[in-house]
C-alpha cells in the first residue's frame, strides 16, 4: 500500500485522516485498508473516541476587539512594504559572504591538511549568524505586533 504500511496504518495517517488532512488517493487508500484490516479497524474507532472527547478550543472575541483587530491588519497590510526588507538583507548578507569565501583563497591554490575544517567551522558560524539575525527580525515584529494591541 502506497505511503500507508503494508501490515498495520502509521497513527500519523489515522491523525490525518481525522483532521482530514490526507490527499484523495491516500485517503481512498486508508479506508479500503480499514475496512479489510480489524486491527487498524480498531485502533482507529479507538482514537477517533480518544480525539472526540477532547474540547475543541473555540476564540471569542468581543465587538470592540475584533474592530480593533480588523483596523490593525489593515493598516498592517496598507503599509508600505517593510515585509521583504529582511529578505534583501539575507540576500546581500549571503552574497557578501559568498564572494569573501571566493576571494580568500586564490583559484588553483590547494589547501593544506586541515583547512577544510576551518572553512567548514567559519561557514557553520557565518550561517548560524545569519539565522540569528533572521530570528531577530522576526522577534521585532512580534514585538511591533504586540506593541499595537
Amino acid at each position: 500500500m502506497k505511503g500507508i504500511g503494508a501490515k498495520h496504518c502509521r497513527k500519523e495517517d489515522l491523525l490525518l485522516y481525522y483532521y482530514d488532512e490526507l490527499d484523495t488517493q491516500r485517503r481512498h487508500e486508508l479506508e479500503a485498508h480499514l475496512n479489510g484490516c480489524a486491527a487498524c479497524g480498531k485502533e482507529w474507532q479507538q482514537l477517533q473516541r480518544t480525539l472526540d472527547g477532547v474540547p475543541q478550543p473555540t476564540i471569542e472575541l468581543a465587538s470592540g476587539e475584533a474592530e480593533r483587530f480588523a483596523a490593525r491588519v489593515a493598516e498592517r497590510v496598507q503599509r508600505p512594504g517593510r515585509g521583504k526588507l529582511w529578505l534583501w538583507g539575507g540576500a546581500l548578507t549571503a552574497t557578501v559572504v559568498l564572494a569573501l569565501s571566493l576571494t580568500v583563497r586564490p583559484p588553483g591554490m590547494l589547501p593544506g591538511k586541515g583547512s577544510n575544517l576551518v572553512a567548514d567551522a567559519t561557514i557553520v558560524q557565518e550561517l548560524e549568524l545569519l539565522q540569528n539575525m533572521e530570528l531577530l527580525e522576526e522577534l521585532d515584529l512580534l514585538q511591533e505586533l504586540e506593541g499595537q494591541g
